[in-house]
């Protein structure tokens, strides 16, 4: 059995990583981005979730191209 703290206190870090296409073509990410903050905001703050665990994120810009994409994926068809 391990000691879980109580108090709140999440003495590690989880880092996950993201990529969202922030700029290019379609900059959908602009969208995604805020959504997941929030949600790694509201894990954290549980005290039944992770509960030795602080979460992170790492991310990027995909710098999506629409026709690039297209491209790619019409030689594969």
């Amino acid at each position: 059995m391990t000691n879980r703290p109580t108090s709140g206190f999440k003495g590690r870090n989880l880092t996950i990583g993201g990529i969202f296409p922030m700029s290019g073509s379609w900059a959908g990410g602009q969208g995604c981005l805020p959504a997941v903050q929030m949600a790694l905001e509201d894990v954290n703050k549980r005290t039944d979730l992770l509960t030795d665990y602080m979460l992170h994120m790492d991310y990027n810009d995909s710098q999506v191209c629409a026709r690039w994409f297209l491209l790619c994926h019409a030689t594969n068809l």
